[in-house]
């Protein structure tokens, strides 16, 4: 009973410990060292944070939102942030790559939603194109804190 009761123990705190968002340096000869933070995909789509730099300094961390198709250039989102049970909701506008297959949520993530971010357990985005429709996707924040931190780390 003993060993059942320990084994159940150790698969929950295993399934707790595991994070959504990761992060890990990246390094080549062209680029030298960089940081990435990413979700893994769900239902198609992740979510990628990227950095700004000025002279290896952190300056900004922005969010890339991948594997959907946006037809308008500079789709208007919204972003909502669950924290402590309550959603926190922003409306701002992303820019679209050429292959039409990320947006470019373009804000300092520091600076415009403050420590939501860090502090959420959820985020909704929604894309609203004007010309394909409405695009919604829903993400865990479990371990968007420690992401954070280190993609605001100077290298």
């Amino acid at each position: 009973m003993k060993h059942i009761l320990l084994t159940i123990a150790l698969g929950l705190s295993t399934l707790t410990a595991q994070a959504q968002w990761k992060a890990e340096t990246q390094n080549n000869p062209i680029d030298g060292a960089y940081v990435i933070a990413y979700t893994p995909t769900v239902n198609g789509a992740w979510l990628k944070m990227f950095q700004y730099r000025v002279d290896s300094v952190y300056a900004a961390v922005g969010l890339i939102l991948g594997g959907g198709y946006t037809c308008t250039e500079e789709p208007s989102f919204d972003i909502a942030f669950k924290v402590d049970g309550s959603w926190v909701k922003y409306s701002l506008t992303g820019l679209t790559s050429k292959d039409r297959e990320k947006v470019y949520l373009t804000v300092d993530i520091l600076a415009q939603f403050g420590d939501n971010f860090a502090r959420a357990s959820q985020v909704m985005i929604r894309i609203n194109d004007e010309h394909c429709g409405v695009d919604n996707h829903i993400f865990s924040m479990a371990g968007s804190a420690a992401a954070l931190k280190i993609m605001t780390k100077p290298l």
